[in-house]
């Protein structure tokens, strides 16, 4: 709880403008009106077309064949550098060997993906929210494919 709390201090969200003079509209999602935005709402709950069309660019790269994807939550986004997923076992007999071992690409996957995908919504959030810019389905699927890659 205190990361989050820092985090919204920190990178100067939600009520934090409502003290300063002439800046209390950014406390307000400028995209569906939340009275008091927060790190979890930009990043998972509100409706923009930046962070919905990113999670589902997202979500469509993530290999079935270890799992369904995960659905991003505010905690793990932030823990997303401590994750670690088990090895698949390749058949029967290796799966009472391998069941402990992790498997360190398809974790590291899952971390970029999660990590990378999170920063660039709050970066696009950041462009519209201070500067009014806005972005077309294009154009975001061509930053996330140039962060991801």
């Amino acid at each position: 709880m205190f990361i989050y709390k820092t985090l919204n201090n920190t990178y100067k969200i939600g009520e934090f403008w409502l003290q300063i003079p002439t800046f209390e509209q950014r406390a307000r999602c400028s995209t569906c009106e939340e009275p008091s935005e927060s790190m979890e709402h930009i990043l998972i709950h509100c409706n923009n077309l930046e962070q919905k069309k990113i999670w589902s660019l997202t979500r469509k790269i993530w290999p079935r064949k270890y799992g369904p994807w995960p659905e991003p939550s505010i905690g793990l986004i932030l823990g997303c550098g401590a994750l670690s997923l088990p090895q698949q076992p390749q058949n029967q007999d290796d799966e009472n060997q391998n069941s402990t071992k992790k498997s360190k690409g398809i974790s590291r996957l899952l971390r970029i993906l999660l990590s990378e995908s999170a920063y660039l919504i709050w970066t696009i959030r950041c462009k519209r929210a201070i500067t009014g810019q806005t972005h077309t389905t294009g154009n975001i699927t061509r930053r996330w494919i140039n962060t991801i890659n």
